[in-house]
């Protein structure tokens, strides 16, 4: 008989999403429990692609008290006075999540990694990163030059990728992040697709879901 598949775990996420942000260290120590255990496949969903608005002043004191909110919850590291605060900032999330799909194809593997860094530098250090001169200094840090790396950015092919990852998370009828699904092939079920997280939750709680899922006659 052939080997049953390892089972892999569909995260669609956002490198703008703040709740991302606050999920980012149990993603890390979810994937150091289960190992090689699991698979993982990234989608960057698109929290609000192609704004070209800056946002209200109510909705930026919202964000801050979110952003409060993550902070005493995962401590995750906020700047003083985040980018997204600023009153002019237009909240276009369709440039960070283009540079993780670039990432993807110019390095194969470096494409979470890289999504870490700017997701990082936007809200810890306040970095501008609508911007493709800052998305591109990122890239260096993983090896791919900075011409490189704007020349594919800005390539149709890449454009539609990007799409192609917002399509697939519409398909599956996500519109809040993090969300992650794991996918199951087995001799009963060749395609189990189960929902394990919707939202922030804490490691322990991830772990268990994950854990259910694996485990669960589907």
């Amino acid at each position: 008989m052939p080997d049953t598949p390892t089972p892999r775990l569909l995260c669609f996420l956002d490198a703008m999403c703040s709740w991302c942000y606050g999920f980012t260290p149990v993603m890390d120590r979810v994937a150091a429990h289960f190992g090689n255990r699991l698979d993982y496949l990234t989608f960057t969903g698109g929290l609000r692609p192609f704004s070209r608005e800056p946002m209200a002043e109510a909705m930026r004191e919202k964000l801050a008290g979110i952003y409060q909110r993550i902070s005493e919850i995962s401590g995750q590291p906020f700047a003083a006075m985040p980018r997204s605060m600023d009153p002019g900032f237009i909240y276009d999330t369709e440039p960070a999540s283009r540079a993780i799909v670039t990432m993807r194809h110019a390095a194969p593997g470096e494409d979470y990694p890289y999504y870490r860094a700017i997701q990082q530098a936007f809200y810890a250090r306040a970095e501008d990163i609508t911007q493709e001169d800052v998305l591109a200094g990122h890239a260096e840090a993983f090896g791919v030059e900075r011409a490189a790396f704007l020349e594919l950015f800005r390539s149709e092919p890449i454009k539609q990728a990007v799409l192609n990852d917002f399509g697939v998370a519409k398909q599956f009828g996500i519109e809040g992040f993090p969300t992650l699904v794991l996918h199951r092939t087995d001799s009963q079920n060749p395609n189990a697709l189960l929902l394990v997280g919707q939202g922030y939750a804490p490691t322990e709680e991830m772990i268990e879901r994950i854990e259910a899922g694996l485990a669960a006659e589907v």
